[in-house]
């Protein structure tokens, strides 16, 4: 199963079988996570992933799910210290653990707004300024769901997902059209439109320069509902996400490029620069957007 294989199949799993892992499992997902975090996300931010594996109680009532994950011992918990771009960081990191572990047999969820992030510190080791912004339980699916599993899932519309018109665009603003999407680069969309988000709000939207040849990656934010958990941002989590799955894609198609972060400083983007840039930033502020990374 090659990467795009993985990103199409794989889904959010809450419902899991009671069989807690063995010394040999915990070794191979320990492998999996140490190879995600080894190198920073595009921002520079470096992530700790570690795996807590309750052997004894319910790892379930310890991180405080409140019955929306059923059946499960393991979680991830992403490591990290406040840093610009750390979120965007944590959710490349995550997400390429994540697709690691399908690939390997193991199921997931993440779960951003409803455990004690207080108890996953401590079973993390969190030092200083360090925290658990989000955990993300692990292992193998139930053969049945449960009740709140099907209900969360009708809820959220888990797996229904925009068009491609609705999150891609060309510099004057309008939908990009389907002869654009046609191109080699359909696919990578496509892996970035069916990307996880939190709520499934799906808030990322590409605008694409094709006398340049790059994309830029704009932040669709719902304010009140991305600034409600204090320093953890899900929205932007989500934007890494999606970065993940655009590189991810792009390298398995043989599309060179990398992401550029853009960094504002005295009202402009320094890593930008060129009047082409500008415009597409404008047009997307005016559409009430936040320029996030630009590929090329």
């Amino acid at each position: 199963m090659n990467i795009l294989e993985t990103i199409s199949q794989r889904r959010s799993v809450r419902s899991f079988s009671s069989t807690i892992m063995d010394r040999r499992e915990m070794e191979s997902v320990r492998g999996i996570l140490e190879r995600a975090a080894s190198e920073p996300g595009p921002f520079g931010a470096r992530i700790r992933c570690k795996l807590h594996v309750d052997t004894v109680g319910s790892g379930e009532a310890r991180l405080g799910t409140y019955g929306l994950i059923s059946g499960a011992s393991a979680f991830v918990l992403p490591i990290l210290a406040p840093a610009p771009g750390a979120m965007e960081d944590l959710g490349w990191v995550v997400e390429k653990a994540v697709i690691d572990l399908w690939a390997a047999g193991w199921a997931s969820c993440w779960i951003g707004g409803v455990f004690s992030r207080t108890k996953a510190a401590g079973l993390a080791g969190a030092s200083g300024e360090e925290y658990v912004p989000i955990v993300v339980a692990l292992g193998k699916e139930a053969e049945r769901r449960s009740f709140m599993d099907k209900l969360i899932a009708r809820a959220s519309r888990s797996r229904q997902r925009r068009a491609l018109a609705e999150l891609c665009f060309l510099p004057d603003g309008s939908a990009l059209n389907g002869d654009a999407l046609a191109s080699p680069w359909n696919i990578v969309l496509e892996a970035l439109r069916v990307a996880p988000s939190a709520s499934n709000k799906q808030p990322w939207r590409l605008v694409w320069d094709p006398l340049a040849l790059r994309w830029m990656l704009f932040l669709d934010e719902d304010r009140f509902y991305n600034n409600s958990l204090g320093n953890t941002h899900l929205q932007n989590i989500d934007m890494g996400i999606a970065m993940y799955h655009f590189a991810a894609a792009a390298g398995c198609a043989g599309l060179k490029g990398s992401w550029t972060p853009l960094v504002e400083r005295e009202g402009f983007f320094a890593e930008a620069g060129g009047e082409g840039v500008k415009s597409m930033i404008d047009m997307g502020r005016k559409k009430g957007w936040e320029p996030i990374a630009m590929w090329r």
